[in-house]
This record gives C-alpha cells, sequence and structure tokens, in this order.
C-alpha cells in the first residue's frame, strides 16, 4: 500500500485536476476516495450518464485508454522536469560557466601570448649562444696563433743566443789571432832589431857574403810569412764580420715581423672582444627585459588566478551553504513524508511541497552543483574543468532521464496494481452474483 501511496501521489503532482461525482459512487464507500482521486487526476472518467459503475468489469479498450494516459502524464513529467531543470539550472550555472569560459579563453591568449615570446626569446637565446660560439672559436684560433708566434720567437730568441754565442767565440778566435798577431809581430819586431844588428856587426865586422845572404832571405821569409798571416786575419774577419752582421739583420726582421703578427694578433682580438662583449651587453640588457616583463606577465596571471580562485571559493560556500540548507529541507520533507504515509491528503500535499520542490529540483541542482564544485577542487588547475562539468551536467540531464524512466516504472508498478484491484473487485463481483 505504501508503494501504491507513492505512486498515486506522484502521478496526481503531475495530472491537472478536474473535479467530477459519480451518482452511483456514495462517499462512504471504502474506495470512493481512490476512484475520486484518480478521477480528478484525468486517469478514469466516468459515464455519460454520470455514473463510474465500480462493479462493471474492465475490457481491454477501457485498460488501453488508461495505460494511454498514464503515457501521457509521463511526457508531461518529462517536459516539466525539463522546464523546472532548465528555470533553476539553465539560467544560473551556464551564465557562469560562460563567464569563466570567457576568462579562461582570455587567459589561454595570454598564455599563448608568452608562449610565443618565450619561443622568440629561445631563439633570440639560441642564436646568442651560436654567435658567441663563434666567436669563442676566433678567439681560440687567435689564441693559437698567438701560442705559434710565440714557440716562433722563441726559437728565433734561441737562435739569436746561439748566433751570440758564436760571436762571442769568433771574438775570442780574434782575441787569439790578435794574440798570435802581436807576438808573431814582437818577433818580427825582434827579428828586424836582430837583423839590423846583424847587417850593422856584418858592416862593421864586414863579414861574409854568404851569411848575409841566408839573413836577407830569412827575413824575405819572414816577411812573406807575416803577410800571409795578416791578409789571412782581415779575410778570415771580414768575413765572419759580413755574416755575422748579415745574420744579425735577418733575426731583427724575423723579430719584426713577428712583433708586427703579434701586434696584429693582439689588434683582432681586442676588436673581436670589444664586438663580443658588446653584443654579450646588448643581448643581456634585452634578455633580462624580456624576462622583466614574463614575470610580470604572469604575476599578473597568477593575481588574475588568485581573483578566479577567491570567485570560484565564495560560489563554492554558497552553493555548499545552499546544498546543506537543501539537505536540511530534504530530510524534513523525507521526515514529514514518512510521518504522514497513512494519509493519503497529507501525503499528497507534503509530496506536492517537498518531493516537486526539493526532491527533484533543488536535490538536482545540488547534485549538479556538487559535482561541478568537486570537478573545479579537483581539476583547478586545468584549463578544461569547466567544459568537463558541462558535460558532467549533461550526464546529470541524463540521471533525470532515467528517473523519469523510474517514475514510467512505478507508474506501471501502479497499473499492474489498479490491475490487481480491479480483478479482486471482479472477483467479488462475481461472488456476489452468484
Amino acid at each position: 500500500m505504501r508503494k501504491l501511496a507513492v505512486v498515486i501521489a506522484l502521478v496526481l503532482l503531475l495530472a491537472v485536476a478536474s473535479f467530477a461525482n459519480y451518482q452511483d459512487v456514495d462517499p462512504d464507500h471504502w474506495a470512493y476516495e481512490s476512484v475520486m482521486n484518480v478521477t480528478n487526476a484525468g486517469l478514469f472518467e466516468g459515464y455519460p450518464d454520470g455514473t463510474f459503475k465500480g462493479n462493471q468489469a474492465m475490457t481491454r479498450y477501457e485498460y488501453a485508454m488508461v495505460v494511454n494516459r498514464f503515457l501521457r502524464y509521463v511526457d508531461s513529467a518529462d517536459s516539466r522536469l525539463e522546464e523546472l531543470i532548465y528555470a533553476h539550472v539553465g539560467t544560473g550555472v551556464p551564465a557562469n560557466i560562460a563567464e569563466f569560459e570567457g576568462k579562461l579563453n582570455a587567459q589561454a591568449q595570454e598564455i599563448l601570448a608568452l608562449k610565443r615570446r618565450v619561443t622568440d626569446l629561445e631563439v633570440t637565446t639560441k642564436l646568442l649562444g651560436q654567435s658567441i660560439a663563434k666567436q669563442a672559436t676566433s678567439v681560440a684560433a687567435l689564441e693559437k696563433e698567438i701560442v705559434d708566434l710565440a714557440f716562433s720567437a722563441t726559437v728565433a730568441f734561441d737562435q739569436i743566443d746561439a748566433n751570440i754565442a758564436r760571436l762571442d767565440m769568433i771574438e775570442d778566435r780574434i782575441e787569439d789571432v790578435k794574440a798570435d798577431f802581436e807576438s808573431t809581430k814582437g818577433n818580427y819586431d825582434e827579428l828586424i832589431s836582430t837583423t839590423a844588428l846583424d847587417v850593422y856587426r856584418l858592416s862593421r865586422g864586414k863579414a861574409d857574403k854568404t851569411t848575409v845572404d841566408a839573413l836577407a832571405a830569412r827575413l824575405a821569409t819572414l816577411e812573406t810569412e807575416l803577410d800571409d798571416i795578416t791578409f789571412t786575419i782581415f779575410d778570415f774577419m771580414d768575413a765572419n764580420t759580413d755574416l755575422t752582421f748579415s745574420r744579425i739583420r735577418d733575426l731583427e726582421d724575423q723579430i719584426a715581423m713577428l712583433e708586427s703578427s703579434i701586434n696584429g694578433v693582439r689588434a683582432d682580438l681586442d676588436d673581436n672582444m670589444d664586438i663580443i662583449f658588446d653584443f654579450m651587453d646588448a643581448n643581456t640588457d634585452l634578455t633580462f627585459s624580456r624576462i622583466h616583463e614574463l614575470e610580470e606577465s604572469i604575476a599578473a596571471i597568477e593575481g588574475e588566478f588568485e581573483e578566479l580562485d577567491a570567485k570560484i571559493e565564495s560560489n563554492t560556500d554558497f552553493l555548499y551553504r545552499k546544498i546543506s540548507i537543501v539537505d536540511e529541507d530534504n530530510k524534513k520533507a523525507i521526515d514529514s513524508l514518512n510521518a504522514s504515509v497513512g494519509s493519503l491528503d497529507d501525503g499528497l500535499r507534503t509530496v506536492r511541497r517537498d518531493l516537486t520542490d526539493l526532491s527533484v529540483t533543488v536535490k538536482m541542482l545540488g547534485q549538479a552543483s556538487s559535482v561541478h564544485n568537486t570537478r573545479i577542487a579537483d581539476n583547478r588547475a586545468d584549463l578544461n574543468v569547466l567544459r568537463l562539468d558541462m558535460e558532467e551536467l549533461a550526464d546529470l540531464t541524463y540521471d533525470l532521464s532515467d528517473e523519469v524512466t523510474g517514475l514510467s516504472k512505478l507508474t506501471y508498478m501502479m497499473l499492474d496494481v489498479f490491475t490487481e484491484e480491479l480483478e479482486e473487485l471482479d472477483a467479488k463481483k462475481a461472488d456476489k452474483e452468484d
């Protein structure tokens, strides 16, 4: 009976009342209230003569007519539920969703712009790195050239030192030759003196001609040897002096060339280093400027996200409070419904007031808001959270369709109950006729 009462209550909530009285139904009859309820709900109609004929068996045509009316009531319930849901959900949540989507789209555009700027900065940084690497390669090549020149200079200086040592040896040899020359000259002078003395003595002592000739020949030989030694010394000195000066000039020219090359390399290195440092300074300033702009943009986005989070939290708190109120009202409505099941009129008023206004509309709105807020809380970092909430809201609409399907099942259950009661009435009628 309790199931039957709930089914009747749901049907009467969706029906349009059309009050009627039957001549053959006594108000004191045990089924009077049920007859009037189904009649006022539009499920049954009396005969043209104003009678109900409750003891008459239901034909298949009449049964088909009742079932058809139930199906119409189900369709009407679907339409009314959709209207109620749209009235409470369609005007509020979609507006908020559209607002959030607009903000998210704006944020997405800003993020795309930031990504493009970051990409440009990465390209600039990459080009800067390539340029620095190229300059570093040039610097390395210059450094290698400097090392090679330094090595060449070291070799040249070693050659200079070797030539200087050789000059020292030549000078020592010249000094030795000079000493030999001086010794030979001394011997020559001594010989001249001796010869002169001998000549004098000969002239004085009238020595023999053979001795004089021998001395004269010896003197001529000594003079020849002295001339040869003198020429040899001067030739050696001239040859070695010219060779030494030539080598010194060559070394000086090589040193001058090395110094010129080193100075040129240093100048190129200084120019390249100035270009590198100027380029690095310019790009560093540009990089820091872009980084500062990116930081400001990110800070602005974070501020907007914080504002959006604050609004979401505010809406969440409001919805939670509303849901708590709705839950409290639902509990009261359920308690009232359970307490008034025994009285059909009280049950109808309770169902009409609580079930229609709260159990269906507010409960579904609360479920949609709860799911929506849960999605926002769990996926706050996801930019597509509101689209997912819309899909969840669509799922809730399908859930409503499932509940309407359940209502249809209850309707069929009611038909089964009515059929059973009619069969019982037919059986009682047959018993009375027997």
